[in-house]
């Protein structure tokens, strides 16, 4: 031990388990066990902590044997104690707290060089991955999936924070659970105030499963809405690299929202791979422009994103968001005045991008036509009535053309 570590103030260490082989050697601890439990214990144990770490914790004992007494505990997590032994500094008996003690100290940290142990406790990580491994085994093996996901979300034992931090597996079965023929929507909310989903989106690639929970949410009405939106996930799902979402977004909503929220969120998805934005980051105090410069920089973003293996992806998400959206189509002058540090070149590859994808090429930013203004009121009818919009498209009863039309799939108008 240093000298430096040697300070005036009197400091205590915390130890945390992670591991089962550590709770049953501390069980006399920490679970007011009488005797020792007699099972084979292991010096590691393969555990999942959170929806981004995968962790691999050793062990803290240094041997087979159970942990029966306070001073055998100290001994094997305070080694550095022995020096104080040798120099006769030792902390007197009367000083130390019992270890089954709940006292309170103003600072515990978990240095393992400071010798004065005060707290053993099991973390909240280790319930709550049993319990989730416990639910995926159920959901996987059984015919129980909807009925042991509703006890797990309302097992008030757990924290807020601990629903929160979910690994994927479990998340997934929440959302498999909410098929259209789910009508429980007391489980769907409950699901909403507790869970996370808007993290699983940036990490999934099956988009169904965002169709589904878009669908519930649908049905509940405002109020599930209103959480929804407050989430991001609808962002998130736009702006996923892979275009997966858009096709589910817009049978959800009538247009994208290009909100000042969903700009920020743009610019730091860009930012992430560039060092610096492709148009003046000035302050625009004009709605109408503001939205004009978030749709540019949407182009923008989707042109940076088409890998070769997701060309074809990228352009139909503008094809569809473009024919959701009322606004003019964007201009080559446009592109040319906003993106001014671009080469020509580089201009007329985002603008014939842009150009195949909505089969358009203008040179001014004329009103959208008569037709597309309708598909637009009617598309925006249906989703302020509360409708799904396939459903409520289906119940207008027209005929397959128009119904295709509606849905924003690819027709030749002049052929209705």
């Amino acid at each position: 031990m240093c000298f430096e570590d040697f300070t005036p103030k009197l400091k205590h260490v915390k130890v945390k388990l992670w591991t089962a082989a550590d709770v049953v050697q501390h069980s006399f601890l920490v679970q007011d066990s009488i005797s020792s439990l007699n099972l084979e214990l292991c010096q590691s144990y393969d555990i999942r902590t959170s929806l981004k770490v995968v962790g691999y914790y050793p062990s803290f004992s240094v041997c087979k044997g159970f942990i029966d007494t306070e001073e055998k505990c100290r001994k094997i997590h305070t080694s550095s104690r022995n020096v104080f032994y040798s120099l006769h500094l030792d902390l007197p008996k009367g000083r130390e707290e019992s270890l089954k003690t709940h006292f309170q100290l103003d600072k515990l940290s978990y240095d393992d060089r400071i010798p004065h142990l005060a707290k053993v406790f099991i973390g909240d990580e280790f319930y709550a991955d049993i319990l989730c491994r416990l639910v995926d085994y159920a959901c996987k093996y059984t015919n129980l999936n909807v009925k042991v996901l509703k006890w797990f979300i309302k097992f008030g034992a757990l924290k807020k924070s601990i629903f929160r931090e979910l690994p994927f597996y479990v998340i997934y079965h929440f959302l498999d659970s909410m098929q259209p023929g789910l009508s429980d929507l007391v489980f769907v909310e409950e699901c909403l105030k507790k869970l996370r989903f808007q993290i699983w989106v940036d990490f999934s690639e099956k988009h169904v499963r965002v169709a589904n929970l878009f669908y519930q949410v649908r049905l509940g009405g405002e109020r599930f809405e209103r959480r929804i939106r407050n989430s991001g996930i609808i962002h998130c799902c736009l702006l996923h690299p892979t275009f997966l979402y858009v096709a589910d977004v817009l049978k959800y909503l009538d247009s994208p929202r290009f909100c000042d929220r969903f700009r920020v969120l743009l610019e730091k998805r860009i930012l992430e791979k560039n060092s610096q934005l492709p148009v003046p980051n000035s302050v625009i105090r004009s709605s109408a422009r503001r939205r004009r410069r978030t749709l540019l920089l949407h182009l923008y973003w989707t042109h940076m994103n088409r890998t070769d293996n997701r060309y074809a992806a990228a352009s139909e998400s503008l094809r569809l968001i473009w024919n959701s959206l009322p606004d003019p189509f964007i201009t080559l002058e446009e592109i040319t005045a906003q993106f001014r540090t671009f080469s020509h070149r580089r201009i007329a590859k985002i603008y014939n991008f842009y150009s195949l994808a909505i089969g358009e090429f203008r040179t001014a930013a004329d009103i959208r036509s008569l037709k597309h203004l309708c598909r637009s009121t009617i598309r925006r009818r249906l989703w302020q009535n509360g409708h799904w919009l396939p459903d409520g498209i289906e119940k207008l009863g027209l005929n397959s053309e128009y119904k295709s039309y509606l849905n924003l799939e690819k027709i030749d108008f002049w052929q209705m």
